[in-house]
């Protein structure tokens, strides 16, 4: 278990392009996480003074500590409730999590999801597309076991007997 974690913390602003004032922009840090996780991956310690942290809380902490499989990954820190109008916008960041020691760097970035994830639609043309030949080899295969009466069972042990070993 990590004993650090990205600890930065940003402030979002909208800035009006006529006065130049800026007006905060709520970010919501709560409920980052799926209830699965939080439920049964991060629970407090039986011996609490053992533990440096609450983990049953925390849920920054919670989305730092799941693995991730590729070097270069991206955590979600906050989200922001409804529609970002086109405009000036002003981030302040507070840097508590040095990258230099690793070698490594930090990026931000706001992406706009829906109830199926991301906005990008390949990965959900890709699942359709897997999807829609997984259900023809399913038709096709009833079709030859029921229409053509091939006996799938007598083939596949015919294959078998064939084999040497």
């Amino acid at each position: 278990m990590a004993h650090a974690f990205f600890l930065d913390s940003f402030l979002l602003y909208s800035v009006s392009s006529s006065t130049n004032v800026k007006t905060g922009i709520a970010i919501t840090e709560s409920g980052i996480v799926d209830s699965f996780t939080k439920k049964h991956q991060f629970h407090n310690s039986a011996h609490p003074e053992k533990q440096w942290l609450d983990m049953g809380h925390n849920e920054h902490y919670m989305i730092w500590a799941q693995m991730e499989t590729l070097r270069n990954f991206a955590k979600i820190w906050g989200v922001i409730q409804g529609d970002m109008p086109a405009g000036k916008y002003s981030v302040t960041i507070t840097n508590k999590f040095d990258t230099e020691i690793i070698d490594g760097a930090k990026y931000l970035y706001f992406s706009s999801v829906n109830i199926f994830g991301g906005g990008n639609k390949l990965l959900g043309i890709i699942f359709f597309i897997a999807f829609g030949i997984s259900c023809a080899t399913l038709v096709s295969i009833l079709v030859l076991h029921y229409v053509f009466k091939l006996d799938t069972k007598k083939l596949v042990d015919s294959k078998i007997e064939d084999l040497v070993w």
